[in-house]
């Protein structure tokens, strides 16, 4: 008799590498079993020091692709996915030059092959998984582009974030609730793209759930809600896992030293980080996975998983 389907649970805390505080707010959070993995900045001024840290507590990390914060790890003169003082041009600059015609393509995917590099460089191993900072993969033009230099290294998984009624969340701006919701419909177009070069995502919880927002309450209807989800689309078959991420954002707040070229943004200065570091490692939190039999996994883990398949 086949075995059930397994709830598993994937937690990533991105932006590693960003500071000391948030290395090590996001190594504390994976010892207590909060979380089990963190995507990289190769970019970040402490990538250096992260990777050194996780090495050290045996914590899996994947690669968090930046195109639009700070330094590029390929430095090129004339480069359009910068400005005039060579810093990229930021989450809105960057989105605005997409719609404007005036990002190299070509140097897109120079620029995320380098990061894919920078990665395995520091690591020793490439990614088994690649996402987007502030959701970049997914835009118009750079989805296929991401897509296409994933496939050619063989990396296999991403980050779709499709979440559940986003449309019913109370955003504090029109501009957030504008941003977010482009995020999800961008993200349900490059479905598709991602299917035709064999990326798989799982289910995700996260956009509703960041800073301030991450409540116990929150994340266990959103959990709940992304696996009800996964469970309609596999209904034909009960013994397919049922895999969900959520993204989360833990650390220690940084002081005057970090980000990725050109200081620490208001976010990481926050109390926010720590919020959310207090709400993840919650014991409440930690008992409503047990309670629910949802498995904590990382993604090279569950890679293995599919590969013995």
């Amino acid at each position: 008799m086949p075995a059930p389907a397994c709830r598993c649970l994937i937690i990533t805390a991105d932006d590693f590498g960003y500071s000391e505080e948030k290395n090590a707010g996001t190594i504390e959070c994976f010892k207590s079993g909060a979380i089990t993995g963190a995507s990289l900045l190769t970019n970040g001024q402490y990538a250096v020091n992260a990777v050194t840290q996780a090495k050290a507590a045996n914590m899996p990390i994947d690669l968090h692709l930046n195109l639009t914060e700070g330094l590029p790890v390929r430095r090129i003169k004339c480069n359009s996915l910068t400005g005039e003082d060579g810093f990229m041009l930021g989450k809105m600059g960057f989105r605005q030059a997409m719609e404007d015609g005036s990002v190299n393509l070509q140097q897109v995917k120079e620029e995320i092959q380098a990061q894919i590099n920078r990665f395995k460089e520091l690591t020793g191993h490439l990614p088994v998984k690649v996402d987007g900072h502030q959701h970049v993969h997914v835009i118009p033009g750079i989805c296929e582009v991401f897509a296409e230099v994933l496939e050619e290294n063989g990396i296999k998984m991403s980050r779709l974030s499709i979440e559940e009624c986003i449309a019913s969340q109370k955003w504090s701006s029109h501009q957030q609730e504008q941003f977010m919701q482009g995020v999800v419909q961008q993200c349900i177009q490059a479905v598709p793209i991602f299917t035709k070069h064999g990326i798989w995502c799982p289910g995700f919880i996260g956009l509703k759930t960041m800073g301030k927002d991450m409540t116990i309450a929150r994340l266990s209807t959103c959990i709940t809600d992304a696996f009800r989800s996964q469970r309609e689309k596999t209904q034909r078959n009960p013994t397919t896992d049922l895999v969900c991420e959520l993204m989360t954002h833990p650390g220690k707040q940084t002081g005057k030293s970090g980000g990725c070229g050109n200081g620490p943004d208001d976010f990481s200065q926050s109390v926010d980080r720590e919020h959310e570091m207090d709400v993840l490692m919650s014991e409440v939190l930690l008992q409503f996975y047990k309670d629910n039999d949802i498995n904590l996994i990382s993604f090279p883990s569950y890679g293995q998983k599919l590969m013995s398949k």
